[in-house]
């Protein structure tokens, strides 16, 4: 008897998924969920020499003569437009000390030029990137290098950073 009762109800139960949940999604409904994504603004700037983001040229100090050194670039991968500002750390420093005064800064692109010190300087102002592309902005360095300066590696580092306008 309990097993005859039990088969009916698992008939019944069977009969009442199928006709509750149709096999096929033909006649099922869709449901959607909104999402939404904040991009906050970004203000950046990437810089690079070559392949490195350490420069090194070989220079020899014959006299106070200017020396270039090309092939420095940043990019502003920023959302909104910015300012591009630009600092050194200190003076370069090796078996003597080159003076930061000695040191220049010249940004073709950007129309700005000027030595560069141990406070952040305001060098120009980017509009954001289209969605194609970043292209990216030379900056030449030109040291000048005083008569008598002992060999050696003289280091310092250059900090450029961003800020929204």
């Amino acid at each position: 008897m309990k097993l005859e009762m039990t088969i009916r109800f698992l008939i019944l139960f069977v009969a009442i998924v199928l006709f509750i949940f149709p096999v096929s999604a033909e006649g099922s409904s869709t449901s959607s969920q909104a999402v939404s994504v904040t991009v906050p603004e970004t203000a950046a700037v990437s810089v690079n020499y070559g392949d490195s983001s350490i420069i090194t040229s070989g220079i020899i100090p014959l006299d106070t003569t200017e020396v270039a050194i090309n092939n420095v670039y940043f990019a502003n991968p920023s959302n909104v437009d910015t300012e591009i500002w630009i600092r050194a750390s200190s003076d370069l420093v090796g078996a003597n000390t080159i003076g930061l005064y000695n040191l220049k800064y010249i940004i073709p692109g950007l129309g700005s030029a000027g030595v560069l010190t141990d406070q952040y300087i305001k060098v120009g102002c980017l509009k954001k990137p289209n969605n194609e592309s970043i292209s990216p902005m030379g900056v030449d360095l030109r040291i000048k290098i005083p008569y008598g300066t002992t060999p050696d590696t003289y280091k310092t580092t250059i900090y450029f950073t961003s800020l929204k306008i």
